[in-house]
């Protein structure tokens, strides 16, 4: 296999530098490609729709999925960067909206970050290949760093042996592909022939959590993105993900995700300027 195939498949989109005086407040928007916003001065806060807020200070960078909708803001004078681009390759979801160091990328990524907008000042576009070194650096960053936390998420267990972690995976996939109407509990312990409360506690010990816990984390998910993403009702999205009280659905909701199922879908409809 030659070089020209093994090489990732990313394309850079928008490339885009500029300082912002203080008061700066982007309207709500989103875009088709990942956008990783990078500070270079001060510090600027990321509101995300249906999230807490990040906050980016100099020297420190987050990855913007494709879809979400984002806006950026600032008290004080800011110096900002973006970079737009697709990959072939699915990047972790854990490794976007999250503030990371641009040292935790490569000694001399800042030298090409810096060399690409310098090209893109002077000429208006920055050359092919400087852009595919830039964006391969951090392509390799966040494999990096997803290795880095599944190792850390799951190390090996003290007490746990090779066949118990597979079965509490195993229970974890099976939530987070039917967290509206799961097997029971008492079926799927059946099934690894333990009793419910003893695959209970060994869920427990590996994740830190109950499985009713969990899946009601893995409800609450879907109901946020049924409510981004289509026309029905609040009262329908609540039974569709399981729960019979819409009530109790909009208490849990607002709990997780810290807004209301109508305000995370204000939010996904009404870009504005704030």
């Amino acid at each position: 296999m030659d070089k020209a195939q093994t090489r990732p498949q990313l394309r850079l989109c928008m490339i885009h530098s500029s300082r912002k005086a203080g008061g700066y407040q982007a309207s709500w928007h989103k875009h088709t490609f990942y956008e990783l916003g990078i500070m270079m001065e001060g510090t600027c806060d990321w509101h995300l729709d249906g999230r807490p807020p990040r906050r980016v200070q100099a020297g420190q960078m987050i990855l913007i999925p494709p879809g979400c909708l984002h806006r950026e803001e600032a008290n004080r004078r800011i110096q900002l960067g973006w970079l737009g681009f697709q990959t072939g390759e699915k990047i972790p979801s854990q490794e976007t909206l999250r503030v990371i160091s641009q040292a935790e990328a490569a000694p001399d990524f800042r030298y090409l970050l810096l060399h690409l907008y310098g090209e893109q000042s002077r000429r208006g576009f920055a050359s092919a290949e400087i852009c595919a070194l830039t964006l391969e650096h951090l392509l390799r960053l966040f494999r990096r760093s997803a290795q880095k936390h599944r190792d850390q998420a799951h190390p090996p267990h003290p007490t746990l042996n090779a066949r118990q972690i597979q079965m509490v995976q195993s229970l974890a996939a099976h939530l987070e592909s039917n967290p509206e109407h799961p097997l029971s509990l008492e079926q799927l312990a059946g099934y690894h022939r333990l009793s419910a409360p003893h695959l209970s506690v060994l869920f427990q010990s590996y994740y830190q959590i109950t499985p009713t816990r969990y899946r009601q984390r893995c409800r609450i998910e879907k109901a946020r993105e049924r409510l981004v993403g289509g026309p029905e009702s609040v009262k329908e999205i609540a039974r569709a993900c399981g729960f019979t009280d819409p009530a109790h659905f909009c208490k849990e909701f607002k709990k997780q995700t810290g807004q209301t199922p109508t305000q995370t879908r204000n939010s996904a409809l009404l870009p504005r300027r704030m």
